[in-house]
């Protein structure tokens, strides 16, 4: 019996350890190892000189973008001189093109204090549906903006324009989920890669840090430290990770975009909460060939004593 035991138990280790390597190997990455960034071959431009670009890529419907704006606005308040923060709307999923043409619209009438975080609050502390092109319109003009020059711009060229350049932005650079950070067109990070919004701004400050090098600029003096962020309010429960693609009850289908959206663009990996990890998977399976090992072993020892 004890040389059975020995058998099951190391054929359990052998199934085990793999599962123990991949599984932890991958969940939490060293925030200053290659594995919390990625470069990008070739580099993209940006669209500031004489800084260093951060960039952020986000959507409105997006849970992890919205728990993620208090980390981004404490660390934008304390930003070195030398670097430039810019957002740009994901263009990465059909149902996401509204919501980018609603921050264009509102960048260019000047009222972005008055709908940027308002929506995200909207959408996901007061459960609000706002999609389609005329509840983003009632959206608008609830809060001072004339519906006419709401519809002047939601259509125009310049906003179409800034659709593309959103669109080729994260084409080019193998963006797959938001939030996802861009720094100076070279290196990208995000949740998932750093396990933690903190780790990913802490990625980013290091990788600021490797373009001040590149490009032989000073390194600015340090700025204040600001106040640990506070989340926003009945923000759900998410790990720091990128959006999934939303199903279409959530999110209903926006008018399709005169540029090939679907096509160009990279579908977002699902990260559904209810999908097993790895190494979940392993155990599992592990589990079972014990038992079936236990049982085979267990029959062969009544045969054994029988005999």
């Amino acid at each position: 019996m004890t040389s059975i035991r020995r058998i099951t138990a190391f054929a359990l280790f052998l199934l085990l350890a793999p599962a123990v390597t991949a599984g932890g190997g991958a969940a939490h990455p060293h925030p200053h190892s290659e594995e919390s960034f990625q470069k990008i071959e070739p580099a993209q431009p940006t669209s500031v000189e004489g800084k260093i670009e951060v960039l952020e890529i986000f959507w409105y419907g997006c849970p992890h973008c919205y728990a993620f704006e208090p980390y981004l606005d404490n660390w934008n308040k304390t930003r070195p001189a030398d670097v430039e923060f810019v957002r740009m709307p994901g263009v990465l999923n059909p149902s996401w093109i509204q919501h980018a043409r609603a921050y264009y619209t509102a960048q260019k009438l000047g009222v972005l204090d008055k709908i940027h975080m308002p929506l995200f609050d909207a959408i996901h502390r007061d459960r609000q549906r706002i999609f389609s092109e005329d509840e983003l319109r009632e959206f608008f003009t609830d809060r001072g903006v004339d519906g006419d020059d709401f519809d002047r711009v939601f259509r125009s060229s310049e906003v179409d324009t800034r659709m593309k350049q959103a669109l080729f932005t994260a084409r080019n650079a193998r963006v797959t989920g938001v939030p996802t950070i861009i720094v100076n067109g070279r290196y990208m990070t995000s949740g998932t890669m750093t396990g933690s919004f903190e780790k990913m701004l802490e990625v980013t400050d290091q990788l600021i840090a490797i373009e001040r090098e590149r490009l032989g600029m000073p390194t600015p003096p340090p700025a204040a430290a600001a106040p640990a962020p506070t989340p926003a309010a009945e923000t759900p429960a998410v790990a720091a990770t990128e959006s999934p693609v939303v199903a279409a009850e959530s999110a209903p289908a926006a008018a399709t975009y005169a540029a090939p959206v679907a096509e160009a663009a990279p579908t977002p990996a699902a990260q559904a909460p209810a999908e097993k990890s790895p190494l979940s998977r392993y155990l599992v399976v592990a589990g079972l060939l014990a038992v079936v090992i236990g049982v085979v072993f267990a029959l062969m020892g009544r045969r054994g004593g029988a005999g």
